[in-house]
């Protein structure tokens, strides 16, 4: 059901909020968060994946700088930046996910990561099967 539903919003455009809210139902459903544990993990949740993707705009600038040349003869530099930031990624999910433990329990806070990494590839599987769909109609 879930994988039709984003089917579905998918086929009326592509936005971050209908994702956001379909990963919110999802993370609810798959976590069972009660009302009261929602109130807490969400705003835990949200400042972590801001952060997160704070992180992941600077990773993708750098690579692109990287695949621009800009880093010629800087190699090293290059290198030890995507470990400064691979270490602030890791520091960052220390952080709220130990507030989540803190409020909620580890059960709930170890499952976060898991959620997350199934959650992006039933986009990318969804992402696929439209373009294979969308390819055999043209």
């Amino acid at each position: 059901m879930f994988c039709s539903t984003i089917q579905l919003s998918f086929a009326q455009g592509n936005n971050r909020e209908k994702i956001h809210n379909y990963k919110v139902a999802y993370f609810t459903e798959q976590l069972d968060l009660s009302s009261q544990d929602a109130e807490v993990f969400w705003p835990v949740y949200n400042k972590m994946n801001k952060e997160a993707e704070t992180l992941r705009r600077q990773m993708r600038r750098l690579v692109e700088d990287i695949k621009a040349g800009n880093y010629a003869g800087k190699e090293e530099q290059g290198l030890q930046e995507v470990f400064e930031l691979k270490a602030r990624e890791v520091d960052i999910q220390k952080k709220y996910l130990s507030e989540m433990v803190e409020a909620l329990d580890a059960g709930i806070a170890l499952q976060v990561p898991i959620l997350e990494a199934e959650f992006r590839r039933k986009l990318l599987k969804n992402a696929e099967n439209r373009k294979r769909g969308g390819s055999r109609n043209k």
